[in-house]
């Protein structure tokens, strides 16, 4: 075999090697965000900006803000970055009253529930939530809907 067919047979092989490890690079990035938790993706400040924001745009609503008269409205932020920090998957262990106990005295309407979480939706789609973090997120509150609302 000639050098120069050698040398051509050395480049072929050292592309192919650095064509296969591009490709591992890029299955292993892929698979470190499939994993990481949706806290991982956006950290606790964020989370808690998001949950502030979220009761600013709740407090604007008319029908809404009368839940919130006699509120200690920076507890209720902290409970609730601690609740979704926990449901996002984050090393935080909520540690506020289960769910049904502390909005039963509220007598919260369906409907009333239903504009809170639209306000929460939106919120998270002016703040870049990833659509499939916004659906599990979503799908988490509709299933503590009827611990929330009064029957």
């Amino acid at each position: 075999m000639e050098s120069n067919q050698f040398g051509v047979l050395v480049i072929v092989e050292i592309m192919r090697l650095l064509l296969f490890k591009y490709m591992i690079d890029q299955l292993v990035k892929i698979k470190i965000k499939q994993i990481m938790s949706m806290f991982d993706r956006y950290g606790f400040e964020a989370i808690s900006q998001l949950i502030s924001q979220f009761y600013e745009n709740l407090l604007k609503v008319d029908h809404l803000k009368e839940y919130f008269k006699l509120v200690d409205m920076q507890k209720l932020r902290d409970h609730q970055t601690e609740l979704i920090s926990h449901l996002m998957g984050g090393p935080i262990t909520y540690t506020g009253r289960d769910l049904h106990v502390a909005h039963r005295h509220l007598k919260i309407q369906s409907d009333d529930y239903d504009s809170m979480v639209a306000v929460l939706k939106t919120t998270l789609l002016t703040n870049n939530i990833r659509a499939e973090d916004i659906k599990k997120i979503m799908g988490l509150i509709e299933k503590n809907k009827e611990s929330i609302i009064s029957k």
